[in-house]
């Protein structure tokens, strides 16, 4: 009886950390799964994109378009390049009213296959970098990353992952809208890149 008990007490903790597919529209696949970080899910998204990788690649390193696409995105800016493969960015995120925005820290470390068919951006927080100004609350936790994989010559597969908590809300209310941030970043992203909408 307690070997029962046990059998289904792993499984279930192990299905418990497996992703989920929440939503799945306009050929773009997103998913989330419990972690022991935090209460916050994290979430995966993926999509076909159909531009060459150079062309996706170019749209995620320039942080002046960031806020045209990516979902929340006040600002993005680079803070310093540590060599071709690594930086270090500020992002501020636009929260509703009364809330403060938030800004966020991070390490971004860019690796490729030998090939170049495989590129992947990684990025961590590092919160005490840069000074923390009064009108914006500092996310701490934050990792994921974009990884880039090239199908033919006009066509890329697109994944986005990220774990992060933007501090002082509910998870529960955090949660509501941990689908719909990379659902609509990835449409975006499709939208300048395919369609050549600026908006």
């Amino acid at each position: 009886m307690k070997a029962l008990f046990l059998f289904f007490t792993i499984t279930f903790v192990l299905n418990a950390n497996e992703w989920i597919v929440r939503l799945n529209k306009d050929e773009i696949e997103v998913q989330t799964k419990k972690t022991a970080l935090s209460d916050v899910d994290s979430f995966r998204a993926i999509t076909i994109a159909n531009a060459p990788l150079n062309q996706v690649l170019s749209l995620i390193e320039d942080p002046a378009r960031s806020s045209l696409w990516i979902k929340y995105c006040k600002e993005e800016e680079v803070l310093k390049i540590i060599n071709p493969n690594t930086w270090i960015k500020r992002t501020i995120t636009n929260m509703p009213w009364p809330l403060a925005d938030r800004d966020s820290i991070s390490k971004n470390v860019k690796t490729g296959s030998e090939d170049g068919k495989i590129i992947t951006i990684h990025f961590d927080s590092i919160a005490n970098f840069y000074p923390v100004q009064e009108e914006f609350v500092r996310i701490e936790l934050l990792n994921g990353y974009w990884k880039l994989e090239a199908i033919d010559d006009n066509k890329t597969k697109v994944t986005y992952e990220v774990l992060t908590d933007p501090k002082n809300l509910p998870a529960w209310l955090v949660n509501t809208g941990v689908v719909e941030q990379p659902y609509e970043t990835l449409n975006n992203l499709k939208n300048i890149i395919e369609k050549g909408d600026k908006k």
